[in-house]
């Protein structure tokens, strides 16, 4: 994906001001949104998901004759114009019906001085719909504890956000690409739940 410096370096037509759904436009500064585009380009977009055409609806849907794409991405977007990017949709954490966003846990997990790498994600929780974890990693396991942790993340986010299962490693074991594998971090907070309780 490129990187622009603004909506005025895209393609003429690459960009829609639509967001939370068809018909509908995102104004600057009026909160979160998705982000919904499309290429203006044609055959730039694939045609759907095959055998699947309520899926390649929702993925794809035309709006005033124009085919977009809603890839799912979550925004804030401001006055000024700049947008923030949140997180994926199928990252979004919902949790008691709020919608937590790991990037912006990992991001106070990041600011604690003993904390190098963290991952925030949700597991289920059958009162809860999902329950925010993590997985941080430190130089010095035996410096800090998941309750040092959850209180750092307290101070600086609303409570809903805080992990409510913090286990803490000296490496996730990230890839040379830098990805983690999200099967064995979510079975080190499965384990760390079960030694907690």
């Amino acid at each position: 994906m490129a990187i622009t410096r603004s909506e005025a370096d895209l393609p003429r037509g690459s960009v829609s001001q639509r967001g939370c759904g068809p018909g509908r436009r995102q104004q600057p500064g009026a909160g979160h949104a998705r982000i919904h585009r499309h290429s203006g380009l044609p055959g730039a977009l694939p045609k759907g998901y095959l055998n699947e055409p309520e899926r390649s609806l929702e993925t794809y849907p035309v709006i005033d004759g124009v085919r977009h794409v809603r890839p799912g991405d979550y925004v804030e977007a401001y006055e000024d114009r700049h947008i923030e990017f949140l997180g994926r949709g199928s990252a979004v954490i919902n949790t008691g019906g709020e919608k937590v966003y790991p990037a912006e846990v990992e991001q106070a997990l990041l600011e604690h001085p003993a904390v190098h790498d963290a991952v925030v994600f949700g597991l289920p929780d059958r009162r809860m719909g999902e329950q925010v974890c993590a997985v941080v990693g430190v130089e010095d396991v035996s410096s800090i504890t998941a309750d040092d942790l959850r209180a750092w993340v307290r101070e600086r986010l609303v409570s809903y956000k805080k992990p409510r299962i913090v286990a803490v490693r000296q490496s996730l074991d990230r890839t040379p690409a830098g990805k983690v594998n999200m099967k064995a971090v979510k079975e080190t907070a499965r384990e760390a739940a079960s030694q907690e309780t």
